[in-house]
């Protein structure tokens, strides 16, 4: 699915919450196919080079890291912000701990993981099932992607990553469907119309001490 993006790196801490999902990214490295997987050492690093990496490509790709579950999240949750405060197009995906569904929750459970972060993020959500999964990582890039740029969090379930490292992924049966990712893709950029450049020509030709104030972020594209 990551591959259908045409998205060349993911940075990752290995996390046992997020073993088979490890492993494909090394058979990955091991074969020279893409995406490439660029491990950091802590969970802070990982998040702020998909920020960079993002902000880099001038929106025209999106950085992808993968880290842990709860702990992972916390270590992470300053870049996040960074990214979120800093319109950083990345999309974090992050494992998940089995629930017990005992009164005891451990320290690596969370009833409401997404709720950690979702103050700092575009968007963040749950695949459920496996067949869910394409169309989430759809929305997550467009989402990432689309003006203003910000960090989405995609919480990977035991069902989907493996859970606890003990391999519990869901066994795929049929093929899934790829949607259609350039259709899903982020929009166009919104272009002012003839009359509203003319009007602002006229301005600043009839004014004695002409003066553009820019505002947001132009400043990030070369062309402005």
């Amino acid at each position: 699915w990551l591959k259908g993006h045409n998205l060349d790196y993911i940075f990752f801490y290995p996390d046992t919450s997020s073993v088979p999902f490890t492993d494909a990214l090394a058979w990955k490295e091991l074969t020279g196919d893409t995406p490439h997987p660029i491990m950091l050492l802590h969970e802070f690093p990982a998040v702020d080079a998909a920020y960079h990496y993002g902000l880099a490509s001038l929106g025209k790709k999106v950085g992808v890291c993968m880290i842990g579950g709860v702990v992972g999240t916390l270590n992470a949750k300053g870049a996040i912000y960074n990214a979120w405060a800093g319109f950083g197009p990345c999309v974090i995906l992050a494992g998940m701990y089995q629930m017990k569904g005992t009164r005891y929750r451990g320290a690596h459970e969370s009833v409401d993981q997404g709720g950690l972060v979702r103050e700092n993020v575009k968007w963040e959500t749950e695949p459920r099932t496996p067949d869910q999964v394409p169309n989430h990582i759809a929305r997550a890039i467009r989402e990432a992607l689309t003006e203003p740029w910000g960090p989405v969090y995609l919480t990977c379930n035991e069902r989907l990553f493996g859970g606890s490292g003990h391999l519990q992924g869901e066994t795929l049966t049929p093929p899934l469907d790829l949607p259609n990712f350039p259709a899903l893709g982020p929009p166009n950029r919104i272009a002012a119309s003839d009359t509203s450049i003319q009007a602002a020509v006229h301005l600043l030709l009839d004014a004695d001490m002409p003066i553009v104030v820019t505002g947001g972020m132009m400043g990030r594209f070369p062309e402005t």
